[in-house]
């Protein structure tokens, strides 16, 4: 089985698993045994640009990857609401505001910092064991409880037209960008909605590390990556001791000085081998990479 990551720059119109699934049979095929797939952090279909997918072992750092920064480039709408609060949904209501650069500035600050932040009902939380898209889309009452989230940093990079405009978002995993258009629309006395979406960050894999879809499936094994992509910003800790080295992947904890306090990555003969720990000076791996 192969290991490693598959950086897709995702184009509008697939679901992530749909492109999970396709990653994993098209590595089947050109390995001529079966492959596991999982993505490290859904985008919604009709979004676009940075989606990563662990290979083989490497499925098995989704928890290290889910509290990284990302950034998103998106187009909001002024004006009106949607049921899905992005451009695929049905207009549930319209105003006759539309604010201006100066007063969508002005606004920006008050979006910034910790907060809870309530999902979108079209979104695949679950909800009772059932995702809450498909509640909403059966007229169900959808009931969600506002979630904590963190902006970094919101810009308006683009005036689109006197209703639309582009912003580049800076944020915590878990925040729904079609959220952060109805709460700014909210903060200036209107109403908004996403237009699109382009993930330009996720956690170290930036878009210029992506290939598309097409461009993977038509030489698979070759856009296979290391996952030192996702585990460059961890602490790193090289393992030269060949007993040690035995005990430690025999699950035995061991003794050794100069550990990071931290969660860091194990390499053995410049291979990552492990996300590892530091227990009161003992070294003690936590997931397997190989």
């Amino acid at each position: 089985m192969m290991n490693g990551v598959v950086c897709i720059n995702k184009k509008s119109g697939m679901t992530s698993s749909d492109v999970v699934v396709k990653v994993r049979n098209a590595l089947t095929k050109a390995c001529g045994e079966k492959q596991k797939a999982g993505h490290f952090g859904t985008l919604d279909p009709e979004g676009m640009g940075v989606l990563v997918i662990g290979i083989g072992a490497s499925t098995r750092l989704f928890d290290y990857t889910l509290n990284k920064k990302k950034v998103y480039r998106a187009a909001f709408v002024f004006g009106a609401e949607t049921d899905t609060l992005d451009a695929s949904g049905k207009i549930t209501n319209e105003c006759n505001f539309f604010p201006d650069e100066a007063e969508i500035k002005n606004a920006l600050g008050k979006m910034i910092g910790k907060q809870m932040q309530m999902p979108p009902k079209y979104s695949a939380l679950s909800v009772g064991g059932v995702k809450a898209y498909k509640l909403a889309r059966q007229g169900k009452e959808v009931d969600l409880a506002p979630r904590p989230i963190e902006i970094y940093d919101i810009k308006l990079t683009e005036k689109i037209n006197d209703r639309e405009y582009e912003f580049l978002i800076t944020c915590s995993s878990g925040t729904y960008i079609r959220s952060v258009a109805r709460d700014l629309a909210n903060v200036l006395g209107t109403l908004g909605y996403m237009k699109y979406i382009i993930r330009e960050t996720s956690g170290t894999v930036k878009l210029s590390n992506c290939v598309t879809l097409d461009e993977f499936l038509v030489s698979p094994q070759k856009y296979v990556q290391s996952n030192e992509i996702v585990l460059k910003d961890y602490p790193h800790y090289d393992l030269k001791d060949k007993k040690s080295e035995d005990k430690v992947l025999n699950g035995v904890k061991v003794a050794i000085k100069d550990l990071p306090n931290d969660d860091f990555v194990l390499t053995i003969n410049n291979v990552n081998v492990a996300i590892a720990e530091n227990i009161n000076g003992y070294l003690k791996i936590k997931t397997r990479l190989i």
